[in-house]
C-alpha cells in the first residue's frame, strides 16, 4: 500500500494496539504517519485549505473517539480512509463557503522558473476545480487511487465495492476529467488565436 512516506517502524497494527492501551506517543506516530495522506483526500472535495485542513483535523478527532471500537477486521488505513470520507463529505455539507483556489508550495513546483510555476499552479487548481464538481462516488473513487495512490482492490475495500465498481467508477470520473481538460485547454487555444 502506498500510504504514507514515514518509515515504517512500527506496523499500524501495533500502534493501533497501543493507541488502544494508551500508550504516551502511539497516537501522535499514527497521526504523523496519515497526516498529509487524510489533507490529500479533503483537498480533493474542500477547495479551502483551512477548511480542508478542519476536517481534516475532524477526521482524527473522530478517530480518537472510535479507535477503542476498531477491531481490525480491516486495515487501520482502509477504516481510516472511510472516517476521512465521512467526515470530509459532512464537513464540505456544513460548510457552504465560495470555493478558495488551492495554493501548492514552492516544493510542489517541478521547474524554478517562474512561468513555469505558474502554469503547473494553474493547471493544478484546474484539475482540482474539476475533481470537486465530479459526482461524489467517482470523486471519491478517484481519489483515494489517483491522489491517495491506493491500489484498486484497496479503494474497493474503502468504499465497501466490488473492485470492477471501482473500477467503473475511476474510469467515468478519468474520462470526464479528459473531456473538461481537452474543453478547457480547446477554449484557451480560440483565446490565443485571436
Amino acid at each position: 500500500m502506498s500510504v504514507p512516506d514515514e518509515p515504517r517502524l512500527d506496523s499500524d497494527a501495533v500502534l493501533v494496539a497501543d493507541v488502544q492501551a494508551g500508550k504516551a506517543g502511539a497516537f501522535e506516530r499514527l497521526y504523523q504517519r496519515y497526516w498529509r495522506w487524510v489533507m490529500k483526500i479533503a483537498l480533493s472535495r474542500i477547495a479551502d485549505e483551512m477548511e480542508a485542513e478542519d476536517a481534516a483535523i475532524e477526521t482524527f478527532e473522530d478517530v480518537v473517539r472510535g479507535i477503542a471500537g476498531f477491531r481490525g477486521e480491516a486495515q487501520f488505513s482502509t477504516w481510516l480512509c472511510r472516517v476521512a470520507l465521512n467526515r470530509i463529505a459532512h464537513h464540505a455539507r456544513r460548510s457552504r463557503n465560495e470555493p478558495v483556489l488551492v495554493g501548492i508550495t514552492e516544493s510542489d513546483a517541478l521547474t524554478p522558473s517562474l512561468e513555469a510555476e505558474h502554469d503547473l499552479r494553474v493547471d493544478l487548481e484546474a484539475v482540482l476545480r474539476d475533481v470537486r464538481l465530479l459526482p461524489r462516488l467517482q470523486a471519491q473513487a478517484f481519489t483515494l487511487r489517483h491522489l491517495v495512490g491506493l491500489e484498486l482492490s484497496e479503494v474497493a475495500a474503502v468504499l465497501g465495492v466490488s473492485s470492477a465498481t471501482a473500477g467503473m467508477r475511476i474510469s467515468r470520473a478519468v474520462a470526464t476529467l479528459r473531456r473538461r481538460r481537452d474543453a478547457r485547454l480547446g477554449s484557451e487555444s480560440e483565446v490565443h488565436e485571436r
